[in-house]
């Protein structure tokens, strides 16, 4: 059972006398705690295909009927031009430059400032398109590139796209595609994943190619992610036996081995995670050195390919992880900051009617009325069990308040009835 702690009305409260007693299970902090997105808040009932952060801190969403943008409280569809507005919309990017390339499952349609520029399509026979990235070679030029089922291509105004040759033997089929920024005069690490033909990194014009002797025991490449700069490892695959990690030269497995559609690394206080959505819709974390955990969702995601994991930064030192799926529903996770409370089992299925605002002095926590349990400090899991003289006319509408004639007290107002707690019990 989670208990949220983000929801509930504003309230006052003081001390309690001696008479509280400590559960046996200390309270705990999941801090994967979300906010889920839905048609209610402007989305389609539609599969969410990507999702980006623009430099100017807008989100845009790519989905099966068009572009989304969050204007702060709401999605709202971005106009397209007429023959491309209902397109999948596999992602939508921005060069060092200002470019803004909207990329569809069959090609691209480029706005530069307020115009749309071109509208180009890849062969039907290539189509259609699954990932893109904009990569910046070692001439410090940055180019559009996707994967697609025939392969993997850059695109230009004056070529279009042209295939891009990879490492000998590696098979080309369902091509995902990712880029890691390199140093000055560098280029960017171009990172590329194939159905059946393992990974590979292009850098510097030069190919490094992975496959099972490397580790990579499962060549089927459902999703590639290049890690961050201050990660232990350098990139992460979803496969269909499961995660891998780049460890040094070697890959190893991360968390459950089951067939997974997307994998993302983060770093979180200096501390890396993986984040793993399977192909039925479930959502792991797995923290290094930890064992990987389930994450809690609604019901509405459960059976529902993962499609989308991305990590953006609102907020200096916060990171936000967005996940989309094919049911159209999309779930935004801000770690570090507020979490969800982790409560004792025989909990589950009591509401929580009323909390706190602020605490008395020397209080290590807040204090919180649950429905039929009775007051409950947060995080520690202090109780004052619900007392049966005021339980009579119900605990459903309750509120904690404090006073300072004679010292930080705890009252508790039932209905109409005024109690506080003395000596151990409600009086």
């Amino acid at each position: 059972m989670i208990l949220r702690l983000a929801a509930f009305a504003v309230l006052l409260i003081g001390t309690t006398s001696s008479g509280a007693r400590a559960q046996s299970v200390p309270g705990q902090i999941d801090d994967a705690a979300y906010v889920g997105y839905g048609r209610r808040d402007g989305l389609p009932d539609a599969p969410i295909l990507s999702l980006r952060m623009e430099r100017s801190g807008y989100v845009v969403a790519g989905t099966s009927q068009g572009v989304f943008r969050f204007n702060g409280r709401s999605w709202e569809s971005e106009s397209l031009p007429p023959m491309v507005s209902r397109r999948e919309y596999r992602d939508v990017l921005e060069a060092p430059d200002g470019r803004r390339f909207y990329v569809h499952s069959f090609g691209v349609v480029l706005r530069e400032g307020t115009r749309w520029t071109r509208v180009d399509s890849l062969a039907t026979r290539l189509a259609p398109i699954y990932s893109a990235t904009i990569w910046r070679d070692e001439q410090g030029q940055a180019t559009l590139v996707v994967g697609a089922s025939g392969g993997v291509f850059r695109w230009s105004p004056g070529s279009g796209f042209v295939a891009v040759p990879l490492p000998d033997g590696m098979s080309s089929a369902d091509a995902m595609v990712d880029a890691a920024p390199g140093a000055a005069g560098r280029g960017d690490a171009l990172w590329i994943g194939t159905r059946g033909g393992g990974v590979a990194r292009l850098l510097q014009g030069r190919w490094t190619h992975w496959g099972e002797a490397d580790g990579l025991t499962s060549l089927g490449i459902e999703h590639i992610a290049a890690a961050p700069a201050q990660d232990s490892v350098r990139a992460i695959v979803a496969t269909q036996a499961g995660a891998f990690v780049l460890d040094g030269a070697r890959w190893r497995p991360v968390g459950p081995r089951q067939h997974l559609a997307r994998a993302l690394r983060v770093v979180i206080d200096g501390r890396g995670e993986s984040w793993l959505g399977a192909l039925s819709g479930e959502l792991y974390r797995v923290v290094d050195g930890a064992p990987f955990s389930l994450i809690e969702l609604s019901g509405r995601t459960r059976g529902s390919r993962a499609q989308v994991l991305r990590a953006v930064s609102h907020d200096p030192g916060r990171t936000t992880i967005y996940a989309g799926f094919r049911s159209g529903s999309l779930l935004r996770f801000q770690l570090g900051g507020a979490g969800r409370l982790i409560v004792p089992p025989e909990w589950i299925g009591h509401p929580v009617t009323a909390v706190a605002s602020k605490r008395g002095p020397g209080e290590p926590g807040f204090w919180s009325w649950m429905l039929g349990v009775g007051a409950v400090r947060v995080p520690d899991l202090r109780t004052i069990g619900a007392g049966a003289v005021f339980l009579e006319g119900g605990d459903g509408r309750v509120r904690l308040l404090s006073t300072r004639a004679g010292g930080e007290r705890l009252l508790l107002s039932v209905e109409w009835r005024l109690f506080q707690h003395r000596n151990g019990v409600w009086q």
